[in-house]
């Protein structure tokens, strides 16, 4: 039933959405303890499942990207 709940679940997200359309983390202009908590459940469900729980096109989405180029793109290298 999770495709009849992800809508849901994005809805909640509406917040960190709202703060992102003024800066590029949720920490501000560099990434802080909140993003590498919320990145870090977000990757859990990335190389857990191919379920996609953020849509291409959702700024949440662009920044998980920018999370996994942190570091020398670390986060692309877990296993998928």
């Amino acid at each position: 039933g999770r495709e009849g709940r992800v809508g849901e679940f994005r809805t909640q997200l509406t917040p960190m959405r709202l703060i992102l359309s003024s800066q590029p983390f949720l920490g501000g202009m560099e990434p802080k303890y909140t993003d590498y908590i919320i990145f870090g459940s977000l990757q859990w469900a990335r190389v857990s499942s191919s379920f996609a729980l953020l849509e291409e096109t959702d700024p949440l989405n662009e920044w998980f990207e920018r999370c996994l180029d942190l570091h020398g793109a670390i986060g692309r290298a877990a296993l998928v």
